[in-house]
């Protein structure tokens, strides 16, 4: 699978601004090098808006406003699949599950009467959410994620959504171990005729993706036991072969310092990844890491500052568990352990990353010291909570 990332630095609340960065980020990328484009939380609204009359004015209608538009036009040009974060407006007269091929049309949440509550149902009919939207080749949506774990930001304004993803989408697994897995067996575990592997009964290549946004790979509100890994868990037990986080997430954690570096220190570090933030998000997705099966987990991050906040960069993709080889050839009973990294980018710089999983990946990391690892970033864990306090 060819995955390309998008971390854009986003201005808060300059959309047009936001959205030629990442045309601009895009121009060298055609159809032969992308299957699946991803760009980060609320993308082109900007993350850190600080009450709900902040972020009004840029809520879209359920995957129908601007950034639908966008991920439609894109989606069908490169012909990949396309998944984009946004803040949704959600009427009650709209489905409330996941859309399928809404009407992209012109919008103005301004038409609508401000209501201050972010519950459900509201007196004005509207419910708020952080989400994302993914969209096929030809355009149509294909799955709609609403954020689950609220972070204090999203909290101002946005509801719980109903649960983490999990679902099939029209693309081929990214690793041969998967699709071999695939071609043996139908969705039953039953084995497949001669002719039909990798295939659905619809004669389409499929792939199981779970899917978070940034908050959600934590523990719930950082009150739940740092074991539950509740995320991680969900994306283990729906037998994920792609793994999605859509992040804004902040730089490293542990220190009240760390979190809010000068432009200048920031700049000396660009191109460096945030190596305790990538720490602290393979520790969350342990029961990843040390699974026999093999799953490959996308981080697609933003970097920048937006007023006292500054991102952490460092969008990846990564293979966890299985042998640490892409044959996924590991004995029976041996255990995981493993993460390699195919590309990383820097914790400062806007950019792209290209990657393609049928290549091994660039940085192996075999046998994670977990203990370490858990140790640190639960530090990290304790910093995010406070400051959430």
């Amino acid at each position: 699978m060819k995955i390309v990332i998008v971390q854009l630095d986003a201005r808060l609340g300059a959309y047009q601004y936001n959205l030629g960065q990442a045309e601009e980020l895009l121009k060298g990328i055609n159809a032969t090098h992308v299957d699946l484009l991803v760009l980060p939380e609320l993308a082109f609204s900007g993350y850190n808006f600080p009450s709900l009359e902040a972020i009004h004015p840029h809520l879209e209608p359920t995957a129908a406003g601007k950034s639908t538009r966008w991920a439609v036009k894109t989606a069908k040009r490169l012909q990949c699949t396309v998944t984009i974060g946004y803040p949704e407006l959600h009427k009650t007269d709209d489905p409330i599950t996941s859309p399928v091929n809404p009407t992209i049309q012109d919008y103005n949440a301004n038409d609508f009467e401000l209501d201050p509550s972010p519950a459900f149902p509201s007196p004005t009919g509207q419910k708020r959410f952080n989400s994302t939207v993914t969209v096929g080749p030809d355009g149509k949506v294909i799955a709609h994620y609403r954020k689950s774990f609220l972070f204090t930001t999203d909290e101002t304004w946005a509801a719980e959504g109903p649960g983490f993803y999990a679902g099939t989408w029209p693309l081929e697994a990214p690793l041969r171990s998967q699709r071999a897995l695939h071609s043996s067996q139908n969705g039953n575990g039953v084995a497949k005729a001669p002719g039909q592997e990798g295939m659905t009964s619809q004669g389409t290549k499929t792939t199981r993706v779970a899917h978070g946004i940034c908050m959600d790979i934590n523990p719930y509100k950082f009150q739940t036991p740092w074991e539950t890994y509740e995320y991680a868990t969900h994306c283990k037990k729906t037998n994920a072969d792609l793994v999605l986080n859509v992040n804004a997430f902040l730089t490293s954690h542990n220190s009240v310092e760390a979190a809010y570096r000068t432009a200048e220190e920031l700049a000396e570090e660009a191109a460096q990844p945030d190596t305790h933030t990538l720490a602290y998000w393979i520790a969350r997705m342990r029961p990843l890491v040390e699974s026999e099966k093999e799953v490959v987990v996308v981080c697609a991050n933003r970097t920048g500052r937006e007023g006292s906040a500054t991102y952490a960069g460092t969008s990846t993709v990564m293979r966890m568990g299985g042998s640490g080889g892409g044959g996924g050839d590991r004995g029976e009973g041996e255990g995981g352990g493993n993460v390699s990294l195919w590309g990383v980018l820097g914790k400062g710089e806007a950019g792209v990353l290209r990657v393609d999983t049928e290549t091994e990946p660039r940085l192996r990391m075999v046998a994670v010291a977990q203990q370490e690892v858990t140790e640190e970033a639960k530090g990290m864990a304790e910093g995010m909570a406070e400051g959430m306090g």
